[in-house]
């Protein structure tokens, strides 16, 4: 720079070669330099207008492209959220629940379950963001079934209150408060004294009681509790029962816990009559009278068992018998019964062994058993309250059958077996097998799965050491034909091939 503050044209830096370079890095082919008339480095363009143009706009548009993208995605936006809020939405009932497994793809909008197709494969995880996105558009005025299925799961299976208001506060499922108002509803569309089974002919119910034992406080053991409860267990002997779920009118706020009780327990009733005379009334009647008085029909795959004990005299390295279980879930298939449906009845908060709980028990079932035209109902209990309720029933002059428990049942037939073939061997027979000690269990009822096991082996051993002795081996091939023909389908089973 010279003194006047111009770039001085002595310095290299400014010389008429390095000015060139510079305006043909700028505009390329659209500038030259020529001599004209003697004059050096006249400065041409050509096409210079259009270069111009063309550059600003290509500039423009580099410069708007992020911005164009953010305007569509926000009117994308706009539009997905108009359609969530002209959804119509029922606020008076609760949707039917929806699990994890069983999500509704139809409670999201279109335009909403578009655009998430095209972003998440997995049809289940698109699912279960549109639920989410759609709450949260929503959050007062919307109810999503897979979210509330969602937190009324999670509290089956945790019961904690934190982590349904946790994930709540994250989007992912319904409050607390709103599954409390669910759990409140639907408690309240259930009358007082009202049943949910179907009347017989259509389903068939029984009812089981048992003990109740929930530990409230676990540090000291004060305040827990111990009462009766009671179950319904229902099985359709005409089709199957209809899954569609009714739907439950929503509490427009929480109920107290005084409110949500009221009228709503059994019956407390008190028994005053004398004790432990029941049964002395109880008549046993003789198997034989029984057989005669009802006719006995064995099912078809009573003989099922046998063909198995036969399969010893046709084993071989190479085909050996199966075993049993498994030869009788090959065996036993086609038409299955139909699963019962259980339901839950009130509790009663009182000792279980007490005689006027169990005589509010009997009394609140035969009331249950006539709104469903049961003329005579059944209930089931452990054994220390079945022999009490069987005492209560007949002083008491109810007409119901009390029945011991399916458990119960097989403990009592397993110590029934040790009590007879006492000192018949059998103790050194299972000693081979099982501890002296587990013996003296299995024997009285208890160890109930090695006592099943335990008991089959014998049953094996004694079967094949009976058909042996009226089964020869000139006979084998006989009778090998005469099952083929007779059991064509299940002797093939074993049949060595």
């Amino acid at each position: 720079m010279n003194a006047k503050g111009l770039p001085d044209v002595s310095d290299p830096m400014y010389s008429a070669s390095h000015l060139k370079s510079k305006l043909q890095e700028k505009y390329g082919q659209h500038i030259y330099f020529a001599e004209v008339h003697g004059r050096k480095n006249v400065v041409c363009f050509q096409d210079l207008c259009s270069f111009i143009v063309s550059d600003a706009w290509y500039a423009q548009q580099k410069r708007d492209d992020d911005s164009e993208k953010k305007r569509i995605i926000k009117t994308v936006a706009k539009l997905t959220v108009a359609e969530i809020r002209d959804m119509k939405s029922d606020l008076e009932t609760y949707p039917p629940l929806c699990s994890v497994e069983n999500y509704h793809s139809d409670f999201l909008s279109p335009l909403l379950s578009t655009f998430l197709n095209s972003i998440v494969s997995d049809r289940r995880k698109s699912v279960a963001v549109g639920h989410c996105l759609m709450q949260a558009a929503r959050p007062r005025s919307m109810l999503s079934p897979l979210l509330l299925g969602l937190s009324v799961e999670l509290d089956h299976l945790y019961g904690s209150s934190f982590l349904v208001t946790h994930l709540s506060r994250l989007g992912f499922c319904a409050s607390y408060d709103e599954l409390t108002r669910y759990k409140q509803s639907f408690v309240m569309t259930q009358k007082p004294g009202q049943t949910d089974g179907l009347p017989y002919p259509t389903a068939m119910t029984q009812w089981v009681g048992d003990n109740v034992d929930h530990n409230l406080q676990t540090i000291d053991g004060q305040g827990t509790f111990h009462g009766m409860g009671l179950i319904a267990v229902s099985v359709p002997l005409q089709g199957n029962f209809a899954t569609q779920e009714q739907p439950v009118k929503r509490l427009s706020s929480k109920l107290p816990v005084s409110a949500l009780v009221a009228d709503r327990g059994i019956p407390i009733l008190l028994y005053d009559r004398p004790g432990r005379c029941g049964l002395q009334n109880v008549t046993m009647t003789e198997i034989g009278e029984l057989k005669r008085l009802v006719q006995v029909t064995l099912p078809p795959f009573a003989h099922l068992d046998t063909l198995w004990h036969l399969k010893w005299f046709f084993r071989d390295t190479s085909n050996l018998r199966p075993n049993w279980v498994g030869y009788m879930q090959t065996t036993c298939t086609g038409a299955q019964s139909v699963a019962g449906v259980v339901k839950m009845l009130p509790m009663i908060d009182m000792k279980p062994t007490d005689s006027s709980c169990i005589y509010s028990t009997l009394c609140f079932v035969v009331h249950q058993a006539k709104l469903l035209n049961i003329p005579t109902p059944a209930i089931t209990f452990e054994q220390p309250l079945w022999l009490k309720a069987v005492e209560i029933s007949k002083a008491a002059g109810l007409d119901i059958v009390c029945r011991l428990g399916g458990f119960h049942v097989m403990k009592s037939f397993l110590g029934a077996i040790g009590t007879v073939m006492a000192g018949s061997g059998i103790e050194e027979l299972l000693g081979q097998i099982y501890g002296s000690d587990t013996v003296v269990h299995m024997l009285h009822g208890n160890a109930v799965s090695r006592a099943v096991r335990g008991h089959l082996l014998v049953q094996v051993a004694v079967v094949v050491k009976l058909l042996t002795s009226s089964v020869s081996e000139s006979d084998s091939a006989i009778l090998s034909e005469s099952l083929t023909y007779f059991f064509p389908n299940h002797w093939l089973l074993l049949k060595p091939s």
